[in-house]
């Protein structure tokens, strides 16, 4: 591998139209088989959908960025798009949470509980993506300094949907409240029903602390 980047190349690189890709062509990203960092992008199309959503504008172009395999995690770039934001599921990928929390309408999500929604409801989620985004990395080898330098990235960057180590704006907020009934805190509790004193279950979205 070369020398670590700067921050400030690092973001340059991350938003650089020439090294970005759609999903179905995620072989022809360089570099992930390191951890690092990543960047997705949208579409026209698809932020008019988001801002549909959220309810606030939403601009085309970036809207999310992360690292994969900081400390003692074994994640790399490619496990981390491939496994977690295009093959799993909201439990295990802040960036499906948000998205679904903002197309849950349009894309007629709902939570189950406990940070999942249905199978077919992901399966929408991920079409979705698939058709509306697009993704570049950087690699940085060093795992021990990644999360310290992702912060300092971001900080430049200012992904409109990250919520973490990012400052409050309107979208960031109203977010936070969209993303609650999917949360992994949002839990199902018993009802009883006055007909028969029966026990049913009914899902109820807690607030985060």
């Amino acid at each position: 591998m070369n020398a670590l980047p700067t921050p400030a190349q690092a973001a340059h690189r991350l938003i650089d139209p020439g090294r970005r890709v759609v999903p179905a062509d995620l072989h022809r990203l360089s570099g992930t088989e390191h951890p690092g960092l990543y960047a997705w992008f949208i579409d026209l199309e698809g932020a008019e959908h988001l801002a549909d959503g959220i309810r606030l504008p939403v601009s085309e172009g970036l809207i999310y960025a992360g690292q994969a395999g900081a400390g003692t995690s074994k994640a790399t770039l490619g496990s981390r798009i491939r496994g977690n934001h295009l093959g799993s599921d909201i439990y295990g990928s802040t960036f499906r949470l948000t998205l679904a929390s903002a197309l849950r309408g349009r894309l007629v999500l709902e939570p189950t509980g406990g940070g999942h929604m249905s199978r077919d409801g992901e399966g929408r989620l991920t079409a979705w993506m698939r058709q509306h985004l697009a993704v570049s990395v950087i690699a940085y080898p060093d795992r021990l300094g990644l999360g310290a330098f992702e912060s300092v990235v971001l900080d430049r960057l200012d992904p409109p949907l990250n919520i973490a180590k990012c400052t409050p704006t309107p979208v960031r907020r109203q977010l936070t409240t969209l993303r609650r009934p999917f949360s992994k805190r949002a839990v199902s509790e018993p009802t009883i029903n006055p007909a028969h004193g029966r026990s049913r279950r009914q899902s109820r979205a807690l607030v985060w602390a």
